[in-house]
């Protein structure tokens, strides 16, 4: 995540997205984005159910 963060305004002068799919739950995604102060999006996937676009 950090490559990420570090990299986020390369991405955006792109008019990229970038969105982070991770195998916690809910609560515990929100918790550390919140903590991280992560500035793209990111998708719990506990269950692994996301197979990609």
């Amino acid at each position: 995540m950090a490559q990420l963060r570090q990299d986020y305004e390369s991405f955006k002068n792109l008019d990229t997205k970038v969105l982070v799919v991770g195998p916690e739950n809910t609560k515990a995604f929100q918790e550390y984005w919140t903590k991280e102060n992560l500035p793209f999006v990111g998708l719990p996937d506990p269950e692994h159910t996301f197979s990609g676009l």
